[in-house]
Parts: structure tokens; sequence; C-alpha cells
């Protein structure tokens, strides 16, 4: 494996476009254990032992981003479409830093084509922050897309509040078309116009046929923590959805309990973790004895090393900041 440390940031970018190959499952899976363990490797590599293989196409800025994988550094800040940046202006909207930081980390992901978990404390933004993140993602529309359309779903009590966040926080129509769909099943129609669905976790596990129909830009889960059970109607549902970006709402600190970090990145990136079995006999089974009551100074050491190398390989994928 140690050989394999000069290579880290040539075969990150590789195994990361070749994790979202949807014309094979079979090499996405590879592609996504490949993956992990080059981001359990990354901390080993030393700068002046890099060995460069791949530099076309790659960007100065794509290697910041290898940057913040390998060693951890900040990411370059993000640039705002002129049309997002005057809606927020409109409504009277300021960034902070650390939103503009939380938007910048959106858009890394967006870059490498992979998924995340925002778990801020609550009061932090994470809805805005969303929102900018979705919204750049839109002003990426290529040539012959003629509107892409994303998809939030949160508990039935907040459906209200998001509709009321987009329209503050976007006045107008030049961002967000939202539309709420709610009621019986088999009775949803969507106006053609509308970019941004706004739905509940019933809406969800009633009409998942419906809604797995379409391949949304983005899939938000508002309180992604109601997926910490993947046996749920609920987790089983939103597995089903297509989307080319995903991310998780939640002001619940994730990376606390081992199993729901499975199920979590389970939505987020299938196969990143493996199959529920897999992660058992590689992570949970280890640290889950290393913490048991009366455990031996050896199994305290494996679990803690084994807890070690799980944040590292999750953590460039969560973001969370307190009050």
């Amino acid at each position: 494996a140690m050989a394999l440390c000069p290579f880290v940031r040539s075969l990150l970018p590789l195994a990361m476009q070749l994790m979202t190959d949807s014309s094979s499952s079979s090499c996405a899976k590879t592609a996504s254990r490949i993956f992990s363990k080059l981001v359990q490797l990354a901390p080993l590599v030393e700068e002046s032992a890099e060995i460069r293989l791949i530099t076309d196409g790659w960007s100065d800025n794509a290697d910041k981003v290898m940057d913040h994988l390998i060693r951890g550094n900040a990411l370059p800040p993000c640039e705002i479409h002129p049309t997002i940046l005057d809606a927020l202006s409109t409504a009277g909207v300021s960034l902070r830093r650390y939103q503009l930081e939380g938007i910048a980390w959106l858009r890394f992901l967006q870059s490498v084509k992979l998924n995340g978990a925002l778990t801020d404390s609550m009061g932090l933004g994470k809805t805005l922050q969303a929102l900018v993140g979705v919204a750049l993602a839109h002003t990426d529309t290529h040539p012959m897309v003629v509107s892409k359309k994303s998809i939030v779903i949160c508990p039935s009590s907040v459906l209200g509040h998001w509709m009321k966040e987009v329209k503050t926080f976007f006045p107008g129509n030049d961002i967000f078309r939202p539309f709420c769909v709610q009621g019986q099943k088999g009775k949803k129609k969507v106006p053609e116009e509308c970019n941004l669905i706004i739905t509940s976790y019933a809406v969800l596990r009633s009409d998942i046929d419906f809604l797995s129909r379409h391949k949304w830009c983005y899939c938000v889960l508002d309180e992604g923590h109601l997926l910490k059970n993947p046996k749920t109607a609920t987790a089983k549902a939103a597995r089903k959805l297509h989307a080319e970006y995903k991310l998780i709402l939640t002001g619940t600190p994730v990376q606390n309990k081992v199993h729901e970090v499975w199920a979590t990145f389970d939505f987020l990136m299938p196969n990143f973790l493996g199959s529920s079995s897999e992660f058992s006999k590689e992570f949970a089974g280890p640290i889950i004895k290393g913490q048991a009551h009366g455990a031996s100074a050896i199994d305290i050491a494996a679990g803690m090393e084994k807890l070690k190398l799980l944040h590292q390989q999750v953590l460039p994928f969560i973001l969370r900041r307190e009050k």
C-alpha cells in the first residue's frame, strides 16, 4: 500500500470519475473501494515524493481540491454567479464568512461529482447554504438542457418554512421557481416551469415511483438523520432517487455513531463504505468492541485505530460548524 503513496494525487481523480459511472455498477463499486483506500493513504503522502501521472485538463483549482483531500488544506473560495448575487442582494442577504466556506465546500463536492452531509448546528444557515449550492449547480446547465430540476425532501412540518425561505432569499423567478408537492398518492402534477420541488418524507414513501422517474440535479434531504436506520421505508425510498448531486442536512453530528455513518453514506455514495456486512467487519465491529465496558487494552487500541481510519475516510464529505 505504501508504494501507492506517490501516485495518490493522480489516482484520486480517476477513481472519483469512475465512482459515478452509471453504465457499470461493478466498475462504480470497485472505484469506490479504491477511492476509500486512497483517502486512507492520503495523509501519508509526502509532497516531495508525489508523482503526477495526469496533468491534462486538471486545473490549478482542482489541485487545491486534492490538497484538501490529501492534507486537509482550506478550500479555495468559489465564484458565485452574478445572477445569484443579485438575487441575494435584492433580498438584503449578505453571506457570512463561514457560509461562504460552506458554499465553497458544496462547490468542491460538485467539482468532484461526489456528495456530502452539511451538519452545522442550528442557526448557522444550512438552508441558505444549500439553496446557494443548488443554484450554482443550476447555473452549470449544459446548452442542450433546457432547465435543471432539483428536489428538497423534508418533514411535513417544515414544508411551509422551506417555501418561505426560498422566496425570502431568492425573490422573483430568476433563480428558483419552487412548487410544493403534497396530497394524496397518485394525485401529483408538477408545473413544467417549476425547477425546485419541495416535498415531504410522507410523499417520498407513497410516491417513490413518481419521484424516481426523474433524474434530479440536486436531491437535498433535510433532517437527513431520519435515514439512520437503512431498513425503514424512508431510507429504502430515498435510495431509489436518481440525482446528479445529493446533500443531507442535519443538525445532528453523523460521525459520532458508527452505524449511522454507514447508513448516511449508503444514500450519499453507495459502495463507498462497502456493504453493511463489510462495514461491520472492517469498522463497526472493532470500534464497538473497543468501546465496550471491560474491553482489553488491545481491543481499545484496535477500536481507536479503526475509528481514526473511518473519520479520515468520511470527514472530507461531512461539514460541521458549531455556534
